[in-house]
């Protein structure tokens, strides 16, 4: 009997979501190359409350589980400002103007951060792979935009496409190694959890498109 295995399961639950996503308005919008100033600066905003908060519980997790990975990932989740900037400059902004005041978090942020937190406070395991939607969420899409739609030399957001792209065969392969060597070492019920913890959190990454839009 083929194993089955957590990175597996959770790959499957994100090419199931590849329709909806590619119907966002954020999407769309990278995509052909338009965002309003406004959506800009509300996706940036709202990412830099959100990732404040995901490298504190990341962290946390990864010291326990992967030590001696601890600093390399997070040198890349700090790298996401990378493309934070491509976007403010599409903007005409920086992220120092965006930030300048006190930033509210508005509720799908907030619920998604609950939804970590509580993730991580379950297991490893769960934690993990709760978190782990984030950063596979984005390579996944940014590598089907790439590899099967004609993006224009002079969008402005092919950079940010291209960033996300690239980070592929490192951070999110190296955790989803992690994850398999954790579902191993787990019972059904708990294997199922991580999963669905996972596909909460990419309902999440969709949400978090959208709120970037409707939400301003």
């Amino acid at each position: 009997m083929e194993e089955q295995l957590l990175a597996t399961e959770m790959k499957n639950s994100v090419e199931k979501l590849l329709p909806e996503l590619f119907e966002d308005s954020f999407i769309k919008g990278i995509i052909k190359g338009h965002l309003s100033t406004d959506v800009l600066v509300n996706y940036v905003q709202q990412d830099n409350l959100y990732l404040e908060e995901f490298i504190k519980l990341d962290s946390q997790l990864l010291k326990i589980i992967q030590p001696k990975d601890y600093q390399e990932v997070i040198k890349n989740l700090k790298g996401e400002n990378i493309a934070h900037d491509v976007l403010l400059k599409a903007a005409v902004r920086t992220n120092q103007q965006v930030m300048s005041e006190k930033i509210q978090m508005k509720l799908t942020t907030h619920l998604y951060l609950i939804h970590l937190q509580e993730s991580v406070e379950k297991s490893p395991s769960i934690g993990l792979a709760a978190m782990q939607a984030c950063p596979y969420v984005y390579s996944y899409l940014a590598d089907q935009v790439l590899q099967n739609i004609s993006i224009d030399s002079n969008n402005p957001f092919k950079e940010w496409l291209q960033f996300y792209s690239s980070k592929k065969n490192d951070f999110t392969s190296k955790m989803f190694e992690v994850l398999n060597q954790l579902g191993r070492n787990v019972n059904d019920f708990e294997f199922n959890q991580a999963i669905t913890a996972f596909e909460k959190s990419c309902e999440y990454e969709l949400d978090f498109f959208r709120q970037a839009v409707e939400d301003l």
